[in-house]
Formats: structure tokens, sequence, C-alpha cells
């Protein structure tokens, strides 16, 4: 309802995200509040994998908790807690939840989407579940990207009602999920980008 107030938001595809069954949503991620959208896209909840320095903020770790978000960070920095969100992504996915994973394990720094990551093919290789690519497009430039200090530019870049579009692909089959078809899916969610973008 919040994303609806504020942003005009058109969806495409939204048939491809099953109502029933354990699946991963795919999309490229662009801005610090792609969760809200995205929720717009299925009547069922959807568990977020997010960074964790995003998580552990005072303000918003009860809500994160209270949405059932999953921390995940890098092997470099925290490898207990990378390690703890694969298993917790297993249960969801063991439960038949729907779990969105950013495969880019990132926000865009310029509006383009950077390549994605291979920890999407460990998730598989334990829950070979179906893999849904998903676009978002016309929300780079907003205050929530990384186009600035938010607050710094708020008056610049705030439009009211800004148009926002997402699509969503028919789902990739995760057995045997490989390289291969990691490059396929961005591939997927990168054309889908790219036209919905030209619509805006």
């Amino acid at each position: 309802m919040l994303a609806h107030t504020l942003y005009r938001i058109r969806i495409e595809g939204r048939e491809h995200v099953p109502l029933e069954g354990a699946a991963v949503l795919c999309p490229n991620h662009v801005t610090y509040a792609d969760a809200l959208f995205l929720s717009a896209l299925s009547p069922r909840p959807i568990r977020f994998v997010m960074d964790h320095s995003i998580f552990t903020l005072p303000l918003a770790k009860s809500l994160f908790r209270a949405v059932k978000a999953i921390p995940i960070a890098s092997a470099k920095t925290h490898p207990q807690v990378m390690e703890a969100a694969f298993v917790e992504i297993g249960k969801a996915l063991d439960n038949g939840e729907l779990v969105c994973i950013f495969p880019e394990g990132m926000l865009t720094r310029d509006g383009r989407m950077n390549p994605f990551r291979p920890g999407l093919l460990r998730v598989l290789e334990r829950n070979p579940v179906p893999v849904v690519p998903v676009a978002l497009a016309g929300l780079w430039g907003s205050v929530l990207s990384r186009t600035g200090w938010p607050l710094s530019k708020l008056a610049l870049q705030w439009r009211p009602w800004r148009h926002v579009r997402m699509g969503v692909c028919a789902p990739m089959a995760g057995a045997s999920f490989d390289a291969q078809q990691l490059v396929q899916l961005q591939e997927r969610v990168q054309g889908l980008k790219e036209r919905l973008d030209r619509a805006l």
C-alpha cells in the first residue's frame, strides 16, 4: 500500500510469481527500499535476504526481524553470518516459502547491473526450486538509490508518484542450475529491465 501510494507502479508478468510452493525471486538491486516495491508482486509473504550491515541498523532491526528477513554477509567479513544465512534460506525453502535473493550482492553504483554472484548456485544445490527472474526499472536516481546521500539531495531527487515498472519472467528450473544458467538468468533480467526502461 505504501509503495502504491508514493509511486505509480506498473507490474507485468505477475502471474509468473508462484502462488504456492518454494521458489527464489532474483531481481536486480537498485535502491535500499527494493523490498518495499517487490512486496507488491505477491500476495504471499516474501523472505528477503539482505545485507547484514543494513539488517542490524538500530532503528530498523525490529522491523526486519518482524518480516523475517534473512541477514547475510561476505565470508571475509562475517563468515558465521554467511553460513547462518544459507542455513536459514534452506529452511525457508524446505517450508515452501518464497525467498528473494539479490544475485548481484550489492546495490548498483551507476544504474547498470553488477555481475551475478555464484551464491545462488549454492542455494539451488541444496534446494533445486524454481528461479524467477525479476526486473526493476525507474528507481535509479530516486532518493534511495546510490546517486548521492539521500537527505542532501532530497529536494532535488524527490518526485511524487514517480513511475516504477516491475516485470517478472517465466521461472527457470532450479535443478542442475550451473554457472551457464546463472549467466542466462542475468541476461533475462537485463533484457527485461532494458525493455521496461524504454517503456517508462
